[in-house]
């Protein structure tokens, strides 16, 4: 895992470009190469984006997809907490009024 996403997805804000990048490395990295901290990293980032409330459709539709790459792809099992942190924040997704945004935030918790 590269250590600029480690510092970018650490930061009190991400930045969206950082955000909109994620799906496509997430997707071109070995599974092997995302540690478990690096995966709570991801999923602590993307969830804090999406419970921040009025975000643009297509942050929380990369949120969206990295959260459900990350749990294709990782080799681990999550913990409670990890799991628990992306139902609430997919939970809020699916009130979106948008329906494209309520039918992946329903496919990414029953990967979950």
């Amino acid at each position: 895992f590269l250590p600029v996403f480690r510092v970018a997805l650490s930061a009190k804000e991400i930045q969206p470009s950082v955000l909109s990048s994620l799906p496509r490395f997430i997707a071109g990295l070995p599974s092997s190469a995302i540690s478990p901290d690096d995966g709570k990293r991801i999923i602590e980032a993307t969830t804090r984006t999406l419970n921040t409330g009025q975000i643009p459709m297509t942050t929380i539709l990369v949120c969206l997809e990295s959260l459900g790459l990350l749990a294709k792809r990782v080799s681990y099992d999550f913990s409670d907490a990890e799991v628990m942190m992306v139902v609430g924040a997919t939970t809020q997704a699916l009130a979106h009024p948008k329906r494209i945004v309520r039918q992946k935030a329903a496919a990414i918790r029953n990967i979950w």
